[in-house]
């Protein structure tokens, strides 16, 4: 199955992408609905980079576990602005992450987030989880745009 959720934001395309790339800002836009701690390696790095294997614990609302989860940045294609990513965890054998900036006439941004899910059983399940963690991202990324518009 799979999950789209789009928005746009008040932000030129060029700066949302660079965004994309600071671990901080990944941090940032799960929160509070998850934290997720970096087990491999310990801390994240400075800027997200194709090739970077990540091995997170999540945590929902910030204090229930669940399962670690690996997430393997597979492209990032700067002339594009897309991002890869292929993501799976005890529960999710699939979880294939697209992500696209794109420019508007009118100098904001179109962002979305496309996500193919196989989880058995618990695909249907789990996809109204996504659903509802990408609408969550995609507002945070509202209030992020605002921030870095002026900078």
């Amino acid at each position: 199955m799979k999950v789209h959720v789009e928005s746009v934001l008040d932000c030129s395309a060029p700066k949302v992408w660079n965004e994309l790339l600071n671990s901080s800002s990944f941090v940032y836009i799960i929160k509070p609905l998850v934290y997720a701690k970096p087990c491999c390696p310990a801390q994240y790095p400075d800027r997200l980079y194709e090739g970077l294997t990540l091995i997170i614990r999540p945590f929902l609302f910030s204090f229930v576990p669940m399962s670690k989860k690996t997430i393997n940045i597979e492209t990032v294609d700067h002339d594009s602005f897309f991002m890869q990513t292929r993501e799976f965890d005890s529960l999710v054998d699939v979880w294939d992450h697209e992500i696209r900036v794109r420019k508007t006439t009118n100098g904001q941004t179109k962002y979305s987030d496309t996500i193919e899910i196989k989880a058995g059983i618990f695909t249907p399940l789990v996809c109204l989880f996504a659903k509802w963690f990408y609408r969550h991202r995609q507002n945070r990324w509202k209030k992020l745009a605002f921030q870095i518009k002026g900078t």
